[in-house]
């Protein structure tokens, strides 16, 4: 058995049509029954804007004589949709507040990383900058080691040559002393 819901949003009867539904009464209809019924009146068999609930529509044209729908299970069919649609819509807020608070969280956690990366970057061209002024003061040093060992070369040279000098006057000393310390016949009297 075939039901057809006529809805506003989905189709209109023409006010004027027969066959529309009279004012005040339900908009769920058997389709094609002729009944005798005066709220419920006959319809033709291919309704404009027709939503079938249940069944095909030829279910109802081979059968005039089918009992009138349980009006009481489609009320509760369509309190099942709305129900279902509304879980659905909290299910789908649950869902975005869900994707929101992921989106915040690894938000924050990029921020965190960002400033972790520029303290590392910080950090890394401070350790150039130090690593800069101990090359600076290791070539200062070295220099510095340079120099000292070429003045202590001079200063070894100059101990050679001072130490020659040294000899030589020694030497020149020693044989003037013992030209003094000659023999008494060989001195020299005033």
């Amino acid at each position: 058995m075939a039901y057809a819901l006529f809805s506003p949003t989905v189709g209109q009867l023409d006010p004027f049509d027969e066959a529309a539904p009279a004012r005040g009464t339900s908009h769920l209809t058997k389709l094609g029954s002729a009944a005798a019924t005066p709220d419920v009146p006959a319809l033709p068999s291919k309704p404009p804007r027709v939503v079938w609930l249940f069944g095909d529509q030829n279910d109802f044209l081979d059968d005039p004589d089918a009992p009138l729908p349980s009006w009481l299970c489609a009320f509760q069919l369509i309190r099942d949709v709305g129900a279902k649609l509304r879980s659905e819509r909290d299910r789908a807020r649950a869902i975005i507040q869900q994707s929101q608070s992921v989106i915040q969280t690894t938000t924050a956690r990029v921020k965190k990383a960002d400033l972790r990366a520029e303290v590392a970057a910080t950090s890394a061209a401070i350790a150039v900058l130090r690593a800069d002024r101990a090359e600076v003061r290791a070539r200062l040093a070295e220099e510095r080691a340079q120099q000292a060992e070429d003045q202590a070369r001079a200063a070894q040279g100059d101990e050679k040559e001072a130490q020659l000098v040294l000899r030589r006057l020694h030497a020149d000393l020693t044989s003037k002393r013992d030209g003094l310390m000659m023999a008494p016949e060989q001195a020299v009297r005033f």
